[in-house]
């Protein structure tokens, strides 16, 4: 089969395109930080009422307590 000049030119702006899409940078979600500028949001896990929060150990890990 003997592809045409035309022919040959749709198809390699339909490979050129492809390739632009495929290496762009196609993020749908735009980032977000969890702070801004010098504000500092402190975060507390807590139960319904509040009156039992988790802890961050001193290995820097989160501790839940049942009592």
């Amino acid at each position: 089969m003997k592809f045409d000049l035309y022919t040959k030119v749709v198809m390699t702006v339909i490979a050129v395109s492809l390739m632009k899409i495929a290496f762009t940078d196609m993020s749908l979600v735009n980032s977000v930080s969890a702070s801004s500028g010098d504000k500092v949001h402190k975060i507390a896990i807590c139960n319904k009422s509040g009156t039992r929060c988790s802890k961050i150990s001193s290995g820097y890990s989160l501790k839940v307590s049942d009592n």
